[in-house]
């Protein structure tokens, strides 16, 4: 059965129409994604390492990140993408919106999870994951900094928040 996405300006309004997902697209079109960091009370932040069989960026470890449905909210795609990636349920955790960034044609709402979990908690989509791993402040600051996708403007907005949380 075909999925569907809200079609939407670069500031995330809706435009009042929608796509088929993998269906691209005039540029200005731009799609509600987010970015889901999950992290226990200790400071231990979640990153997980894509399937090889993924059409786009397989193996590269990442955070939990996906497109919002036709129709749902940025927070319940987020909730819903670690439900169905990591098999952990993030609704009860203390839930921060922290802002949004624009990648490729996704205008992307970044929240961060905190909660009481193990590893041993979670049930991983194969189809989408492979692995997955605890790392530290400090290794989550150089995993940010490291990576291709995310800009100088969404490095800044992490560690506001990390400095803000550990302060």
């Amino acid at each position: 059965m075909a999925e569907y996405m809200d079609v939407r300006d670069y500031d995330g309004n809706k435009r009042g129409y929608y796509v088929e997902r993998g269906r691209h697209h005039h540029k200005d079109w731009w799609y509600l994604c987010i970015h889901a960091y999950v992290y226990t009370p200790d400071g231990k932040f979640l990153i997980q390492r894509r399937s090889l069989e993924k059409r786009y960026f397989p193996g590269i470890w990442d955070i939990t990140c996906g497109a919002a449905d036709m129709g749902e909210s940025s927070l319940d795609a987020a909730i819903r993408e670690v439900r169905e990636e990591l098999g952990l349920d993030v609704s009860g955790f203390e839930t921060h919106f922290i802002g949004t960034s624009h990648c490729y044609d996704c205008v992307n709402h970044v929240y961060f999870f905190k909660g009481d979990f193990a590893l041993d908690d979670l049930t991983l989509q194969k189809e989408e994951v492979m692995d997955a791993k605890f790392i530290d402040r400090v290794e989550l600051m150089d995993f940010i900094s490291n990576s291709e996708f995310k800009d100088p403007e969404y490095h800044n907005m992490i560690e506001n928040f990390l400095v803000h949380i550990f302060s």
